[in-house]
């Protein structure tokens, strides 16, 4: 699908997959406008977890990183916890990853995406 689209839009594409080869994948085709739309803390921050492979992948390949509400990837209960797991992966990401809050295109208004 990047592919097909990588010379249709200028704008960037969001990728949205749990699995990092899809998003390598849409990744090699896209370059620096895609979006990544995978990062939590579903299966822990260890090497190796898919949030360790979505930050690796959004550094190699220059992709800005959209946040999830809620670490479990279901509806948030209240204000307060779903700050919880989007602030951590903000500390993850800008201090383990080296990526940096930013304005992107898109991104959700009360979470700073992260790109590099």
């Amino acid at each position: 699908m990047a592919r097909r689209f990588t010379t249709a839009s200028t704008a960037p594409l969001v990728l949205d997959s749990t699995e990092p080869d899809v998003l390598e994948a849409g990744l090699q085709w896209l370059g620096g406008r895609a979006i990544l739309n995978s990062a939590n803390l579903e299966d822990g921050e260890a090497p190796g977890s898919r949030m360790d492979k979505a930050f690796t992948l959004a550094r190699e390949y220059g992709a800005a990183v959209d946040l999830p509400a809620h670490r479990r990837g279901r509806p948030c209960a209240d204000v307060e916890w779903s700050c919880v797991s989007p602030h951590r992966l903000h500390d993850i990401a800008t201090q383990r990853y080296g990526l940096r809050a930013g304005r992107p295109h898109l991104r959700r208004p009360d979470v700073p995406a992260l790109h590099r």
